[in-house]
């Protein structure tokens, strides 16, 4: 309904509502750059207005006037709003309090000011309306309406856009970025042994490659990390449940030649994984965590390589389920950071009747001597969990996310400023109800995404809380499917964030995936450009009881300035001191002073004692 065309050259625009008129509405808007041949989709409009609009009235300039804007005069609860449309977005509306009621200059009653008409004259805007009050005059107003006024932010969103035009059966997509601006895509489709691979340049995605075939069975759920020289390494998990790996330089990963070839890892639990994850830390040694989901040997465990893969370390028992009474483990998920410290999380989980099985609740350990003991498992969530992830910003703040099956629109993130001994109370975020995904930008920075219905929300770690931002809305035809199961997200060096959507296009055994990407350019503080890992001091054992010898570091809202090695170093709770009271600064400052006073005076004091001894 209120269905309203507007016009200038051949710029069109057509504006309607859809909900209930004179309740709740949601306003859209559709544009056409050529004189309506083509069409834009759908898109949203006045989200931030305070309720739905009773009137929308478009005002075009003459034909004899080229190159002006297009106006729209919008009623919403009384009060009247005044837009701009530049032939390609709205700029903010402007609220126009004088064409709700004014002051009458004469009398000092007051005029209800209303049956609007307007009209443009040059870049002058006049309004003739009616007193729909005790007075029932006719008023005029004008004002000034050149495009200098009016002013139009670029969108913060790019509006989401196909990576290819074709449908895949994808069941997973992940991104990493590396240090050369590159962002790398990787995933894998139902019943097929391949990973495939395309990356982003600044500018365009690359053709998409096969760059891991297995040998046998169907390729699971990719995981993917980023090391040292900008080196990627890939592992996939076999239907049949054996890991592999390959490994390539990103700028030689968009062609199979430049992948390694596929690797069995040669584990003592070959042909029993569940899925796993893989982690490279700043010393140079590449970390796997696995999962052993049944039988006698249930449990996640971790193997270490420190020659890139070339050789593997045996087995480390993370966590016994077994022992625990577990009945099915599930898949970790690894963070590893400089210093020795570690951080696993997996889900419980119960076998079902039918032989499905369903989370019970979710797990973390930590060890603090690169992997080689782990603290007892401990639960973080009494309750079914859906997607999780552990992650740390760029103080060194861990966090553990998740979203549980039975509130999705529902996002919970715990924070440890102690390296995982101890745990602040959980935090709830408004989400999207869809999949979620944390990222760390290139100045340590920590975002979280979560997709819905036609918008993906987005929020920043302030350092103590989180804060909303700008979310990305998009258009009704590329919801008609299904919402959005997929969601990964990445950062460049240049604060491009990319997000990659997968929307489903059909439904049944012939269900497809789109793959979508939309870009928004975060502002980075200038003067840092490296991911920062600031890691705690490690305590003589990592039990579960341990408790730091010294109270934690100070947090900080921003990360501090990087060495020559890229990374922060913590400064101990008395360097901390001295470097920010002003008071110990200008002590330690007459230090020496009064030492060389004290000096002085006990030699004229000892040449005194001598000439008396005289």
């Amino acid at each position: 309904f209120n269905i309203r065309v507007g016009a200038t050259e051949n710029s069109a625009v057509l504006v309607w509502q859809s909900g209930k008129p004179g309740e709740t509405c949601t306003q859209f808007f559709q544009s056409s750059g050529d004189a309506g041949a083509t069409w834009s989709e759908p898109q949203l409009m006045m989200e931030d207005l305070p309720g739905c609009a009773q009137a929308n009235e478009f005002v075009a300039g003459l034909a004899a006037s080229p190159g002006g804007l297009l106006y729209l005069l919008t009623n919403i609860q009384s009060q009247i709003f005044l837009s701009a449309w530049n032939g390609s977005q709205w700029n903010e509306p402007q609220a126009q309090p004088i064409l709700s009621g004014f002051e009458e200059p004469e009398i000092y009653s007051q005029v209800a000011f209303d049956c609007h008409r307007a009209t443009l004259s040059g870049e002058r805007l006049y309004i003739v309306g009616c007193d729909q009050g005790g007075g029932g005059d006719i008023w005029v107003t004008s004002r000034d309406v050149k495009s200098t006024t009016f002013q139009f932010s670029p969108p913060v969103w790019s509006q989401p856009a196909p990576i290819i035009g074709a449908g895949l059966e994808v069941e997973a997509v992940e991104l990493v970025a590396t240090g050369n601006d590159l962002i790398h895509a990787f995933f894998n489709q139902r019943q097929d042994p391949a990973i495939y691979y395309t990356r982003w340049d600044g500018a365009r995605w690359s053709r998409i490659t096969s760059v891991l075939q297995l040998p046998e069975g169907e390729a699971g759920w990719p995981a993917i990390a980023a090391g040292p020289g900008n080196e990627l390494l890939l592992i996939a998990r076999s239907s049949k449940g054996s890991l592999y790996f390959s490994r390539a330089n990103s700028s030689d990963a968009v062609t199979a030649s430049g992948w390694s070839t596929p690797t069995r890892l040669p584990i003592a639990h070959d042909g029993k994984v569940g899925p796993a994850d893989v982690a490279w830390d700043a010393a140079g040694t590449v970390h796997i965590a696995y999962s052993v989901p049944v039988n006698d040997e249930r449990g996640v465990y971790l193997v270490q390589s420190k020659d890139q893969g070339t050789t593997w370390s045996g087995p480390l028992q993370v966590f016994d389920g077994a022992a625990a009474g577990f009945d099915f483990v599930g898949s970790p998920s690894l963070l590893a950071l400089g210093n020795g410290l570690m951080h696993v999380i997996w889900k419980q989980q119960s076998v079902q009747v039918d032989g499905v099985s369903q989370p019970v609740s979710l797990y973390y350990a930590r060890s603090e001597d690169a992997g080689h003991t782990f603290s007892e498992a401990e639960p973080v969530v009494g309750a079914p969990v859906a997607w999780r992830e552990i992650v740390a910003d760029g103080q060194g703040n861990l966090h553990q996310l998740w979203q549980q099956p039975d509130m999705m629109t529902t996002l919970w993130d715990t924070v440890s400023f102690e390296g995982g001994r101890s745990w602040q109370a959980a935090q709830r975020l408004p989400a999207e109800g869809g999949a979620a995904a944390a990222i760390v930008d290139p100045v340590g920075r920590l975002h979280l995404v979560s997709v819905g219905l036609g918008s993906l929300g987005h929020w920043l770690w302030d350092g103590s809380r989180w804060q909303a931002e700008a979310p990305l809305r998009w258009s009704l035809a590329s919801q008609s499917d299904g919402p959005v199961e997929l969601v990964a997200a990445a950062v460049n060096m240049d604060g491009k964030m990319i997000v990659v959507l997968g929307e489903p296009t059909g439904a049944g055994d012939v269900a497809e995936t789109l793959l979508l990407f939309a870009i928004r350019t975060l502002e980075l503080p200038p003067g840092q450009t490296a991911i920062q890992e600031t890691p705690t001091p490690s305590p003589p054992s990592p039990t579960r009881e341990a408790t730091p010898t010294t109270p934690p570091p100070k947090r900080s809202p921003t990360p501090s300035a990087t060495g020559d090695s890229g990374s922060a170093r913590l400064q101990s709770p008395t360097d901390r001191i001295i470097a920010s009271d002003p008071m110990i600064q200008f002590a330690m400052a007459l230090l020496p002073v009064a030492l060389l006073l004290l000096t002085v005076l006990g030699l004229v004091a000892l040449r005194a004692v001598r000439v008396k001894s005289r």
